[in-house]
Formats: structure tokens, C-alpha cells, sequence
């Protein structure tokens, strides 16, 4: 009778564990997903996103087949000049990034090369990197 009593345990435990994960868990990727739809390619990561609802960027899928609606990272992550000190601002967001090696969406001169033709000669230079606050 006790050795049915065990048994009947363990099979209620073991049956019950996969219960208490979260079922939403498999839904969202667990990896860092490089996103091609923006001007630049960036990495976006699900769990850094997760207290944000899927639908402002996933419609509900239909027969299995995945949508996005359209969507910019400003629409979330403000590019204003005087946001750019908030921990959800697209400058934050980009300038904490560290370069991955062989990644030119990573780079810094993907952007400030482009950025730096469009300065005036007697603007701070945004390409010469020796001694700047990146590489110091």
C-alpha cells in the first residue's frame, strides 16, 4: 500500500511541474534577434522587451503565419535632444551598445561617418577616434 502511496506521488509531482512554467514562455525568442526592417540593422532583444505588449509590434498570427505591423524604435525609445539622458532613450540605448566584431550595424562609423558629412568643419569631430570619450 505505501509502495503505490510513493509511486502515486511521484507521478502526481512529475505530472505537475510542467504546470507551474510559465505558458508563455516559449512565445517569445530567447535569442538577441538582428532586425533588418530598420534603416540599420539592430539587435533586438524579447527580454529586455518583455513589460511591453506583443501586439504593438506582432498582429495575432493566422494560420500559423507571423505578421509584424510597421513600427520604429522612436515610437518607444524617444530621440528628442533633451530625452537622450532617460534610461529608454534611443541615444542611451545605442551609445551603451558595445561593438561586435564584424557587425557594421554595431559600429560607430556606421552612423557617424554618415552623421559627420553633414557637420560644419568647426563642429566637434564625430570620426576621429584617438583620445575621444569612446577610446580613451
Amino acid at each position: 500500500m505505501k509502495l503505490k502511496l510513493i509511486i502515486a506521488s511521484i507521478m502526481v509531482t512529475t505530472l505537475s511541474v510542467p504546470a507551474l512554467a510559465d505558458p508563455y514562455d516559449r512565445q517569445y525568442p530567447k535569442i538577441i534577434m538582428s532586425m533588418h526592417q530598420t534603416d540599420k540593422a539592430v539587435d533586438f532583444d524579447h527580454q529586455a522587451h518583455l513589460n511591453v505588449d506583443c501586439s504593438q509590434c506582432h498582429h495575432p498570427q493566422i494560420n500559423e503565419v507571423e505578421s509584424f505591423t510597421p513600427y520604429k524604435c522612436s515610437s518607444c525609445h524617444s530621440t528628442k535632444g533633451e530625452d537622450k539622458a532617460k534610461s529608454n532613450a534611443y541615444f542611451k540605448i545605442i551609445h551603451s551598445k558595445k561593438a561586435k566584431d564584424n557587425d557594421p550595424a554595431q559600429r560607430c562609423l556606421a552612423c557617424h561617418q554618415q552623421e559627420q558629412q553633414q557637420r560644419d568643419d568647426n563642429e566637434v569631430s564625430l570620426t576621429n577616434c584617438t583620445n575621444s570619450s569612446c577610446h580613451k
